[in-house]
């Protein structure tokens, strides 16, 4: 087959029936009739200070209480129970993020199965990849391995 021989087709224009330009429209009004909505949703708000430190005070209890039973070797069930009716996958992953690197590796995966398995708490992927850093970086290769394949395979609860 004679490739020089072949008709290229030429490009077609899609939109070249289009002979305006772009417009845009601009919503002209008084200052008086923008303003007034905005104060009266400000005026209903409750204050914010006062639910940011409850907030902040929660937080704090969750992330002790998350160190708390990530740190101490025997992995308790009933208090991984307890603390994962209180906690989201979000915050744990908020939680993890900042202090994975000062927890044992082993003690951490102790942890993810059981909440997996026996809660069936759903971590987020950023979870399980910060899992995966702290067990290749401490050289439980094995470990690190077998959980990979196991998120892969779909066999472990994961929000995506």
């Amino acid at each position: 087959m004679d490739v020089r021989r072949l008709k290229i087709p030429k490009p077609i224009a899609i939109f070249s029936h289009i002979k305006r330009p772009l417009t845009c429209v601009i919503y002209t009004a008084s200052s008086d009739q923008i303003s007034e909505p905005l104060q009266k949703a400000q005026s209903n708000k409750p204050n914010p200070t006062s639910e940011k430190k409850q907030k902040k005070g929660l937080d704090l209890n969750l992330r002790k209480w998350v160190v708390s039973v990530l740190s101490n070797p025997p992995v308790d069930s009933l208090k991984i129970k307890d603390l994962l009716t209180l906690l989201t996958p979000q915050q744990f992953d908020a939680i993890f993020l900042e202090i994975y690197s000062s927890l044992k590796p082993l003690n951490v995966l102790k942890f993810f199965h059981v909440a997996s398995g026996t809660c069936g708490f759903s971590f987020s992927v950023r979870s399980y990849c910060t899992l995966l850093r702290l067990l290749v970086a401490s050289n439980h290769d094995v470990p690190a391995r077998l959980l990979l394949i196991r998120l892969v395979d779909g066999n472990l609860p994961a929000l995506f």
